[in-house]
Parts: C-alpha cells; sequence; structure tokens
C-alpha cells in the first residue's frame, strides 16, 4: 500500500515555475505591483555606524550621503548629494578597522534580518 499520492517529476517544479512567471508577468503588465520604492532620509549621528530599517522594509537599492549647504546644517534648500557604494558581505568582513572615523561615509553593507535590514556604513561618521 502506498501513502502520499502520485509521484513528483523534475518537470513538476519547472512547471510551476514558468505559471508563475507568467502569473507575475500578468500582474505587473495590469499595473498590479507587488512590491514599492520608497525614499526615505535618515540623518547620520556621529560615532554610530549602523541604521535599523523598518520590518516593511526588504532591501535598501541605493544610499547617498547628502550634505546640506548654509549655517543650519541639517535642512535647506541647497545640498549636495555624494553616491555610496554598496559592499558584498565577504567585502565588508575584509575591512580591518570597522570603528575608522570620517567626515562622512563612503561605502554601507546591508545585512537583511527577517525584522528589517541592518545597513552599516564604512567609515563611521565623525562630524554633522
Amino acid at each position: 500500500m502506498r501513502v502520499g499520492g502520485e509521484p513528483t517529476l523534475g518537470t513538476d517544479a519547472r512547471t510551476t515555475r514558468r505559471v508563475l512567471n507568467l502569473l507575475f508577468a500578468d500582474l505587473e503588465n495590469r499595473g498590479v505591483l507587488l512590491h514599492t520604492i520608497d525614499q526615505v532620509l535618515t540623518t547620520l549621528v556621529s560615532g554610530v555606524a549602523t541604521i535599523s530599517c523598518p520590518s516593511s522594509t526588504t532591501d535598501v537599492l541605493d544610499m547617498v550621503v547628502r550634505l546640506y549647504s548654509g549655517s543650519s546644517g541639517t535642512s535647506g534648500t541647497s545640498y549636495t548629494d555624494f553616491p555610496m557604494h554598496r559592499l558584498s558581505f565577504d567585502e565588508y568582513l575584509e575591512i580591518p578597522r570597522k570603528q575608522q572615523a570620517a567626515s562622512r561615509p563612503y561605502w554601507y553593507f546591508v545585512n537583511r534580518q527577517t525584522n528589517g535590514p541592518i545597513i552599516y556604513v564604512w567609515p563611521q561618521p565623525s562630524g554633522t
């Protein structure tokens, strides 16, 4: 006596994947988006190299450091964006002194967690 029904073949997984790809393409063509892209502004704190993201965030696509000009330093109409470069996990591990400080960070690593990504910036910001 056999339990479990019909045997699963190798082509079943391929067929299922093809059907899901067609379903997702159809939803996209109809304008039903399964994701959104948001721009989020976060203030970097001197000496803090991590940024915690909310649980609704799945990934970070790009980051920039925005430096405002003027006396207020954190607001105003004139600013300059400096792009940051994303590091892989291995590249981040190769950094020997992760606590090194500089006026602004140049690189970031995204540690994707189930309760929201944690972003590690390097070098640590040391000024305003």
